[in-house]
């Protein structure tokens, strides 16, 4: 997993700059609670979890739809450092 120095900063800028304004607020809050989860935007928008045993890629072509996968994996083991759904 790769971590965010003050250089990535600007890049992080850019790629909130493509995120629907309906849906900024949804990024911000899973970034607050999540800083784990890298989630960048190349041609679809990826995240990146970090599991005990490696990382999973989850991989959606609408920022939304992304969220809402990141939601249920977060749900299925509330206050557990993994995900497992």
């Amino acid at each position: 997993m790769r971590t965010h120095s003050g250089g990535d900063l600007a890049v992080l800028t850019i790629i909130d700059a493509c995120v629907p304004a309906d849906q900024a607020h949804r990024l911000k809050r899973l970034r607050l609670e999540h800083p784990e989860v890298e989630i960048v935007k190349r041609a679809p928008w990826e995240a990146l979890v970090p599991e005990p045993d490696g990382e999973r890629i989850v991989v959606r072509w609408e920022l939304g739809d992304l969220l809402d996968r990141l939601d249920e994996l977060f749900t299925v083991v509330p206050g557990d450092g993994s995900v497992t759904g």
